[in-house]
């Protein structure tokens, strides 16, 4: 009898203790499932990962390990990313094609790794190294328009480039409104000044590597010639200068050289067309003359005159084949400010004898 109960008792014993080691691994089961989720919702994937996987079968415990993985690997990578160690942030969106934008992300990352080895510089066209620009006085032009209608910049990682850089590296200056004949800001060259203005064009591809190439812009006075006897001196915003007639002779009681421009007023203002005061023939100063000034009224067109007689050109001058002189657009004779002046060479062969 003592036995039976001896037998009894011990297996008592031995439920409670299964029943107890149960009740442990089951507690135990909740608390690191519950720990994996804290885990995972503060985003310690990887840490969660680990636990849920050594749950095993427990609850859905073998799903959210897959997930903790992927997000593992996929915060892994965006550190990488961030950190710019492309190649091994390649092989991390690698493993997990389907989730979000881990593809996006590796062809991204691919890309900037070749970004990372690039050490060619991008390619310019349209330009030649060194190229001159030849623009005649008097001729609105803007640099920037010129070069985003005929260059075109490609780079063999990066593809086509828009952006460049413009660097002055020679320019002239309006003696008038001290001014830079350049304008930075609009690309807009004041074609008031006969010289060689220089510039670089540069780009960089998106690694930094730099293509520069080098130009000239080259302003030559308007040219009065036999070829050319009535080349337009100015047509823009004030309106239009062209010459109609050169002569020379016995004109107007003197001989002398008669200059007859063609004007056109845009202006809300009355317009003077004259010669420079500083015309000459090989740096020698000759007088202009104006019986009487001519002025075009506002938006009105007319005849603009002006002369230098023959008594006013030294005998040793009077074979020079080539007169100098500036062409000055102004708001009436009593007013300084010029509209604009353009350069212009005439040859005296050019003229219409009387």
């Amino acid at each position: 009898m003592k036995k039976a109960k001896r037998s009894v008792w011990i297996l008592a014993i031995g439920i409670v203790l299964v029943a107890s080691v149960v009740a442990l691994f089951c507690t135990a089961n909740i608390r690191g499932y519950s720990r994996a989720q804290r885990l995972y919702d503060n985003g310690k994937y990887s840490e969660a990962y680990k636990i849920y996987s050594e749950l095993g079968d427990y609850r859905d415990s073998a799903e959210l390990a897959g997930n903790a993985k992927i997000r593992a690997t996929y915060s892994e990578a965006e550190e990488l990313f961030k950190n710019e160690d492309y190649e091994k942030a390649i092989e991390m969106y690698g493993q997990i094609p389907e989730y979000e934008d881990a593809a996006e992300k590796k062809e991204q990352s691919e890309h900037l790794l070749k970004v990372k080895n690039d050490t060619t510089v991008p390619k310019i066209s349209g330009i030649k190294p060194n190229e001159k620009l030849s623009i005649t006085c008097g001729t609105e032009f803007n640099l920037k328009e010129y070069l985003d209608d005929n260059i075109k910049i490609t780079d063999d990682v990066s593809g086509e480039i828009k952006e460049y850089d413009i660097r002055v590296i020679k320019d002239a200056v309006d003696v008038v409104t001290e001014k830079s004949l350049y304008n930075p800001a609009s690309g807009e060259i004041t074609t008031i000044v006969d010289g060689m203005l220089e510039f670089e064009i540069s780009a960089k591809d998106s690694a930094g590597n730099e293509a520069v190439v080098k130009m000239g812009i080259e302003l030559l006075p308007v040219h009065l010639s036999i070829e050319n006897p009535k080349p337009v001196i100015y047509d823009g915003k004030y309106g239009l200068i062209q010459i109609q007639n050169f002569q020379h002779g016995y004109i107007y009681g003197l001989d002398q050289y008669l200059i007859t421009f063609y004007v056109e007023n845009k202006t809300s203002d009355p317009m003077v067309v004259h010669l420079a005061a500083d015309t000459s023939i090989n740096d020698y100063q000759v007088n202009i003359w104006r019986y009487l000034p001519d002025v075009i009224s506002a938006g009105k067109k007319g005849i603009v005159e002006d002369y230098i007689a023959d008594d006013d050109i030294p005998d040793y001058l009077k074979d020079y084949p080539q007169i100098e002189t500036t062409i000055c657009l102004r708001k009436d004779e009593m007013d300084e400010h010029s509209y604009y002046r353009v350069p212009l060479l005439i040859d005296i062969d050019a003229a219409n004898m009387n």
